[in-house]
C-alpha cells in the first residue's frame, strides 16, 4: 500500500544509492559526453544536502512514498512562498514505475500549491518519459533552457488555468 508523508532526517541516510539508481535509465542515452554522464551522476551527490535542507528550511517541503516500508520515491517542493513554487525533485525507483507513486507524490505537491498558482519544474532535455508524465498534469515545456548546465534542463510550467483530473 502507498504511503506519502513529509520526510525526516533519517528517511534519507542511503539517498545518494537510491538516486543513482532511480536516475540510471532516464538519465543516459546513447551519445552522451564523459563530461555529460559525469554530471548525471554528480546529481546523486546533491541529493542528500538538497533533502536535508529541504527538511529544516520552512519554504520548502519534502515527501517521501513508500511502499511496504520500502523507500519508492520522493519530492521536493521549494519556494512555497515565490511567485512560481518549484519542483525541486521528484525521483522514483524504477522497481515502482507504473505502481501511482509518482502520481501519489505529483498530487501531494499540487495539494500544497494554492489555487490559482503557477508551478514550475526543470527537465533533462532528453528525459521524454518525465517530460509526458509533467504534460498529464498540465505543466507546458517551455522550449527554455532554463540553466547552462553540462545536460540542459528545459523549464516546464503549469498555468493556474489547468485544473487536474486524476
Amino acid at each position: 500500500m502507498l504511503e506519502i508523508r513529509e520526510g525526516q532526517r533519517g528517511d534519507f541516510d542511503d539517498i545518494d544509492a537510491f538516486v543513482s539508481d532511480a536516475i540510471s535509465e532516464a538519465f543516459h542515452k546513447p551519445g552522451l559526453t564523459r563530461d555529460e554522464i559525469r554530471s548525471n551522476k554528480h546529481i546523486a551527490q546533491l541529493a542528500y544536502p538538497s533533502l536535508i535542507e529541504a527538511t529544516e528550511n520552512a519554504d520548502r517541503r519534502v515527501y517521501i512514498a513508500k511502499i511496504d516500508d520500502q523507500l519508492a520515491g520522493f519530492v521536493v517542493l521549494k519556494d512555497l512562498k515565490a511567485e512560481i513554487p518549484e519542483i525541486d525533485w521528484l525521483i522514483v525507483d524504477r522497481n515502482f514505475h507504473g505502481k501511482g507513486v509518482a502520481q501519489g507524490l505529483m498530487n501531494k505537491v499540487l495539494s500544497l500549491v494554492a489555487d490559482g498558482k503557477k508551478l514550475k519544474l526543470e527537465v533533462i532535455q532528453y528525459n521524454e518519459r518525465a517530460k509526458a508524465f509533467y504534460r498529464k498534469y498540465g505543466f507546458i515545456d517551455t522550449g527554455i533552457i532554463s540553466r547552462k548546465l553540462i545536460t540542459p534542463r528545459i523549464l516546464m510550467v503549469r498555468h493556474t488555468l489547468f485544473k487536474n483530473s486524476s
